[in-house]
């Protein structure tokens, strides 16, 4: 191990070999994975643009057996910076979430990624239940509801199945947690013009409206 280490030190320091340093340090840390020497050689190079990943992906095992939960997460970030697979994005960001909800109990954070993940896959059920259990112990609804929103402008084929769904959430959102009568409206208003038959969506809006005396805007639907 320790000649490992000398000749990642040579490479690095007196060859100019990055490479070759980094993977003489990746044998060096297989066998002792607690030298400390050779992990802060490592971390040098996560700050080279060529080998961070590479020393990224080395230091990984080493952070999970320290439980050195935030230079893990670092390492999970610079995969993020080069990944273009989006299932590995997706899985990644997952893991980041959960690490700061699991382990450093850092629930603002967790929400931040788990929201990066909607975005990823605005789709899937999963994902925006975590959001909203999150949304719920934090107390931060508005919060997720503009992280809806910002996919709802970007977003105007209210055909697909995903912008269905996550208009009908941001509508119960505006409706029974914030309050925002006008919002809400307008999210009832575009899952109506993709199906003038969802009673659902009618007696959610007929029912906000009523509550709220919005008469003007009720008798509007009715025209509708």
């Amino acid at each position: 191990m320790e000649l490992r280490y000398h000749l990642g030190s040579l490479f690095e320091a007196e060859l100019g070999s990055p490479d070759r340093a980094v993977e003489n340090y990746r044998q060096a840390i297989e066998v002792d994975p607690h030298h400390h020497k050779t992990v802060m050689a490592l971390e040098r190079f996560l700050h080279d643009p060529d080998q961070r990943t590479v020393a990224a992906a080395v230091l990984k095992p080493v952070y999970e057996l320290h439980k050195n939960w935030p230079s893990l997460i670092r390492t999970y970030e610079i995969h993020l910076d080069t990944a273009s697979d989006t299932q590995a994005r997706i899985e990644d960001s997952k893991a980041i979430a959960s690490l700061y909800e699991e382990k450093l109990r850092d629930r603002p954070s967790a929400f931040t990624w788990y929201a990066k993940v909607f975005r990823e896959q605005p789709g899937d059920q999963w994902t925006r239940d975590q959001l909203a259990r999150l949304a719920n112990l934090l107390d931060n609804w508005s919060e997720l509801a503009a992280v809806y929103q910002l996919f709802l402008d970007d977003n105007s084929r209210d055909s697909d199945g995903a912008t269905l769904d996550v208009l009908r959430t941001a509508a119960e959102i505006y409706d029974q947690r914030l309050d925002k009568i006008d919002e809400a409206k307008e999210c009832y208003r575009r899952i109506l013009s993709q199906n003038s038959e969802d009673l659902a969506a009618f007696d959610s809006l007929e029912a906000m409206l009523l509550r709220s005396e919005r008469w003007m805007d009720l008798l509007a639907v009715y025209h509708e």
